[in-house]
């Protein structure tokens, strides 16, 4: 039985040097600090503690980065949105 699923991150890895290991923590450092105090902000607004919006943006990077490494894409893009 051959198996069809196959998780990019298996495809990636033998390739991968410190170069692009640079690239990517630049990029997760920009991310990080971008995207910390838009969690703290969205959390306020909600009405809860800002430790809230801290550890629902680490829960929904690590998830969409798991999606990512699962799929086929080259691209990962989510968003946050308020709603009242």
């Amino acid at each position: 039985m051959k198996i069809a699923f196959r998780p990019k991150l298996l495809d990636c890895l033998p390739g991968y040097n410190r170069a692009q290991f640079g690239k990517d923590l630049a990029s997760g450092i920009t991310v990080g600090v971008l995207a910390l105090p838009l969690a703290m902000a969205f959390a306020i607004a909600s009405g809860v503690s800002p430790t809230a919006g801290i550890w629902t943006a680490i829960v929904a990077g690590f998830l969409t980065a798991a999606g990512h490494w699962l799929s086929s894409g080259r691209l990962v893009c989510s968003a946050s949105s308020a709603r009242r």
